[in-house]
C-alpha cells in the first residue's frame, strides 16, 4: 500500500519537474546573465592590459 503511494508521488514530482524544466526563464534572467558575463570579461581584459 505504501509502495503505491510512493510510486504516485514520484510520478507527480517528475511531472512538476518536467513542467519547471520546460518553462523558459524571463528575458531579464537570460540576457542579464550574458551581460554580467560580458562585464566580468571586460574588467578582466582591462585589468590585464593595465598590468602590461
Amino acid at each position: 500500500m505504501d509502495k503505491m503511494k510512493d510510486l504516485e508521488n514520484v510520478e507527480l514530482r517528475s511531472e512538476k519537474v518536467r513542467d519547471i524544466m520546460t518553462e523558459r526563464p524571463p528575458i531579464f534572467i537570460r540576457y542579464g546573465t550574458a551581460i554580467v558575463a560580458m562585464l566580468l570579461l571586460s574588467v578582466a581584459i582591462i585589468a590585464f592590459c593595465v598590468l602590461l
